[in-house]
């Protein structure tokens, strides 16, 4: 019995034994104590017992950690076994803009192996390779159908050959929505200028409320060719703070190639279970794929042997850390290669894990550039929320 209920015992003053009546009042008198304070002791254990079954029948728990990890890409990747390959989605051709012909694009994209190609004339798609001479099947290569629609802001039209003639980007956009394509907006930072060295609220806003309103619109080409538009990143940061982490963007680097000498530049490693063009289509997705690239490093740097290979991501969920295990032509990298960007791409942490618990400034999303000797590897974002955040919203981790 808690001591907090016990009944002192009275002092005998008088020197007369007590008698047996007085302790049997005196029990009795503790025993109807108890039995007034049981049922409030009963009433509240009840209603605890109810408050928690309540919480756990609407799908409500608390959060275990400050940060909490709700959009993992990698999350369902069996790194062990998945398929690494190799692949580019801005690719052109004699057929329109490009100065090769298509069977030899084709060809030096198999002999520096790549296994993903997607043929995107402007304005025309360059389907199928058989009208060139080339059998995908045969060489081993997923051909993906497609074109750069280019009469208005530049879009890379996906697993479709529909062409058109629009100047309008919503019309185009809404037209790869009904035919159940996909589309990557294509290097964005064409078409307009940082403000003091940010992306201004007007110009975000308008591609924030392209990818609201369109559900093929996917993605967002943040390395083109020889990194023409470094930009790009900035735009990607500032539209990821506003969407993530109810709507991710998965970021691509592409050769938008028009000449040999673009060819190998870019890569977009996709890690699939089977080598077709339904798993290449869903990780695109879902964004189960790295990229890199070697054009933010000097010339005489560049080196595709030494872009960084992620073997393996990891999300601790008991201690809530995220893990890159990743290496450069076999040897290991220093803390320093490794850059975790957050909330306007504000570098927040360097090295190969991050301890959400721990590191200040986390808003949003997190993702992480890694630097090589040759070239860089860009994960993608992986969406957090707050501990206020999920308690309000009633969301659960990963």
């Amino acid at each position: 019995m808690s001591k907090f209920l016990e009944t002192a015992k009275p002092r005998n003053t008088s020197k007369e034994p007590l008698s047996r009546a007085y302790f049997i009042h005196n029990d009795m008198s503790r025993f109807t104590t108890h039995i007034e304070i049981y049922p409030i002791m009963i009433t509240l254990t009840i209603r605890f017992t109810c408050l928690a079954l309540l919480l756990g029948l609407i799908g409500c728990s608390m959060p275990e950690h400050p940060v909490t990890v709700v959009i993992n890409p990698y999350q369902d990747v069996d790194w062990e076994h998945n398929g690494r390959h190799r692949g580019n989605f801005h690719t052109h051709t004699t057929e329109w803009g490009g100065k090769v012909e298509p069977a030899e694009v084709i060809d030096r994209y198999h002999d520096n192996e790549y296994d993903i190609l997607a043929l995107t004339d402007h304005n025309k798609a360059t389907w199928p390779w058989s009208a060139f001479g080339r059998d995908p099947e045969a060489l081993g290569m997923v051909a993906v159908p497609g074109n750069e629609l280019s009469r208005h802001h530049h879009t890379l039209s996906l697993f479709s050959d529909f062409e058109n003639e629009t100047k309008d980007l919503e019309t185009s956009l809404t037209q790869i929505d009904e035919r159940g394509g996909l589309s990557v907006l294509a290097h964005p930072g064409r078409y307009w200028k940082l403000e003091e060295g940010k992306v201004p609220d007007e110009v975000r806003d308008r591609y924030v409320a392209h990818y609201k309103k369109h559900d093929s619109l996917i993605g967002m080409e943040v390395v083109n060719q020889g990194d023409r538009y470094p930009r790009d990143r900035a735009l990607w940061d500032a539209v990821l703070t506003e969407l993530m982490p109810e709507q991710p963007i998965w970021g691509m680097a592409n050769d938008d190639s028009h000449k040999i000498l673009h060819i190998g530049l870019n890569q977009t490693i996709m890690l699939l279970p089977e080598h077709t063009e339904q798993a290449v289509r869903q990780a695109l997705e879902t964004g189960s794929y790295y990229f890199a690239t070697v054009t933010p490093h000097p010339q005489n740097e560049r080196d595709p042997a030494g872009i960084p290979v992620i073997h393996h991501t990891d999300h601790d969920k008991k201690t809530n850390v995220i893990t890159i295990h990743a290496d450069c032509g076999g040897e290991p990298l220093d803390d320093g290669a490794f850059s975790w960007m957050s909330a306007g791409g504000k570098v927040i942490a360097q090295g190969p894990t991050l301890a959400l618990n721990e590191v200040e400034g986390l808003s949003k999303y997190v993702r992480a550039e890694i630097r090589g000797t040759g070239g860089t590897t860009f994960t993608q974002p992986f969406g957090l929320r707050t501990a206020a955040d999920m308690a309000s919203d009633g969301i659960s981790g990963e």
